[in-house]
């Protein structure tokens, strides 16, 4: 991201950030390549290339794209009574990604220097993933 991405989005000039497979988007899915892999951690690289305080983090992040995406149980802050959907996000954890979850491979942040790290989800207040591994749990639709 160069400088103007980096004043606008802690500016708040951007509302929302989103992660999308572009270019492969008007293909059928069975013939489209395996896109880049970015939601996997999103988080950390918009923490490492434009820090933002935790609001605007989680605005961006969570409330904004949650919003757009007419998705109302999603991207709430965490209060009494609001469906526990969480990512916790250590924005101090420094590392360097060595393999992704993903099926693709086409990612231009192995090797990178990360800082910030998804420790955790929760879906309907149960942990999901811990350090980048799924927890067994049987879900409820």
């Amino acid at each position: 991201m160069g400088n103007e991405g980096r004043t606008e989005l802690t500016q708040s000039s951007i509302d929302d950030i989103g992660i999308t497979n572009g270019s492969q988007s008007r293909l059928q899915f069975e013939h489209a390549a395996n896109g880049i892999t970015g939601l996997e951690w999103a988080a950390a690289v918009v923490n490492t290339v434009a820090p933002l305080d935790p609001v605007s983090f989680y605005t961006r992040m969570a409330v904004a794209p949650a919003a757009i995406a007419r998705m109302p149980e999603h991207g709430r802050w965490v209060a009494v009574g609001n469906p526990a959907h969480l990512a916790v996000f250590d924005p101090a954890h420094e590392w360097v990604p060595e393999r992704t979850v993903s099926r693709s491979s086409n990612t231009p942040f192995l090797g990178m220097v990360l800082q910030g790290k998804v420790v955790a989800t929760v879906y309907r207040g149960t942990i999901t993933a811990r350090n980048g591994s799924p927890v067994a749990v049987a879900l409820t639709p």
